[in-house]
Parts: structure tokens; C-alpha cells; sequence
């Protein structure tokens, strides 16, 4: 008999960011990433000449950095958005994308807040990586 589905918060999403505990989880997550090679995969699927694309769940903004580096040459006016509960996005990782030729902008906000917002953007592309998991 399979047992029915329970989706419960991550104690990762209550820690304070700069809690070492949750510092060693994201560290722990970002090489899953590395080793399932999500950012190359996802890459793949996108098609060429996007201006805008928004990650939902960005967390510290490495998995947009990686997605970059791993798209075709973006547009002048090309930007990512990266959304996340936590403001954990570096400063070296938004100078990394802009070394892309990405722009970057980190918003702090519910995922479902900020998509109910009429003030949210369109874009071309919205991806989530590790993160849909969290949802029914």
C-alpha cells in the first residue's frame, strides 16, 4: 500500500541564512545540482533568445548562474529574476551573471504573493530547480 503524500516545510526555509547549519544545507544542495546537472538540462529545453526569465525557489542564485553559463549568448536587455523567501543572493553571484551579460535582480517574496501581484512582470521563461517538491 503506498501512503499518502505529506508535504511538510523544510526546517532549511526556517533558519536564518546565515545560520551554519543552513549554510551546510545549501552547500550540500548546490553539489546534488552540480552532479544531477539540472542547469544543462534545463538549458536544453529553453529555446533560444530569451530576454526574461524568472527562477522561482532561487535560493543563493547559484543554479541561475550555472543556467547562464550553460544558455547561448543572451540579448542585450536580458535579465533573470531571482525569487526566494531568504535574501541569500551574493553579490558575486549577481557580478557573475552581469559577466554573463544577464542582468540580475534578487526579489524577497512568497512565491505565491508575487505571482498573484499585478505588479509582477511576464516573462519568457520561469524555471524552478529543487523546489516544486515543496507543493502538492
Amino acid at each position: 500500500m503506498i501512503a499518502a503524500r505529506r508535504v511538510e516545510p523544510e526546517w532549511l526555509d526556517e533558519l536564518p541564512a546565515e545560520d551554519p547549519r543552513a549554510i551546510r544545507s545549501r552547500r550540500d544542495l548546490a553539489r546534488v545540482n552540480v552532479l544531477m546537472a539540472n542547469a544543462k538540462l534545463i538549458a536544453r529545453e529553453l529555446p533560444d533568445g530569451l530576454a526574461t526569465i524568472a527562477e522561482i525557489g532561487a535560493g543563493d542564485g547559484a543554479f541561475a548562474l550555472r543556467l547562464a553559463k550553460a544558455l547561448p549568448q543572451p540579448l542585450a536587455c536580458a535579465a533573470f529574476t531571482l525569487l526566494d523567501r531568504q535574501a541569500i543572493v551574493a553579490r558575486a553571484t549577481g557580478d557573475a551573471l552581469r559577466q554573463q551579460g544577464w542582468g540580475c535582480q534578487a526579489v524577497q517574496a512568497d512565491v505565491f504573493d508575487w505571482l498573484e501581484d499585478r505588479a509582477t512582470p511576464r516573462f519568457d521563461a520561469i524555471v524552478a530547480n529543487l523546489f516544486l517538491h515543496h507543493f502538492e
